[in-house]
């Protein structure tokens, strides 16, 4: 792998419109050429009601949450992780939505390079149809622990974009077209 910086983050919420939802757990694995150089990883405080879906789905409540920081204590430190790395996400649009209003509600600017794992598996497999990360992981041999979990997906996600890197290494700098700014 090149010697950049890859951020595989995952986060979970309290609902999917980030307007109105917050992050309630949040993950950077951080990546350098193929190897995991470190594990991030919290709860957030989200300063509203965890629903009982989001909870049935997440194993996160609001009894869990109620000690865990606020996103302000969380985003200077987070935004330091992030800056300067490209940050790789499945389903990457959802993260990156729900990442930004965060940082924008405690007045902080962020802007990053990010690439969806979905997007580039369209790329690198076209005849893998189905991309949601439970079939990804079955397609590249990964097992997911603590599923809907922010670092279980995280990690999950950055062995898939390990993998997917080592198979097209010929061709990566192609990928890089897919890289989006916000």
């Amino acid at each position: 792998m090149s010697n950049k910086i890859y951020s595989i983050v995952d986060t979970e919420t309290t609902g999917l419109n980030p307007r109105w939802g917050r992050v309630i757990d949040i993950a950077v694995v951080s990546v350098k050429e193929g190897k995991v150089i470190n594990k991030y990883e919290t709860l957030v405080n989200p300063g509203q009601n965890i629903s009982k879906f989001i909870s049935s789905y997440t194993g996160i409540n609001n009894k869990l949450v109620k000690k865990a920081p606020e996103f302000i204590d969380i985003s200077y430190n987070l935004k330091d992780l992030l800056d300067n790395t490209i940050v790789i996400a499945h389903n990457a649009m959802f993260d990156i939505s729900f990442l930004k209003n965060e940082f924008k509600r405690v007045n902080l600017d962020w802007h990053t390079e990010y690439m969806c794992t979905i997007n580039l598996c369209r790329k690198l497999y076209p005849t893998i149809k189905k991309r949601d990360l439970d079939t990804l992981a079955k397609n590249f041999n990964v097992k997911i622990e603590n599923r809907h979990r922010a670092l279980g997906d995280a990690l999950a996600t950055a062995r898939i974009f390990t993998k997917m890197y080592i198979e097209n290494n010929p061709i990566w700098e192609y990928t890089h077209q897919l890289l989006k700014r916000v």
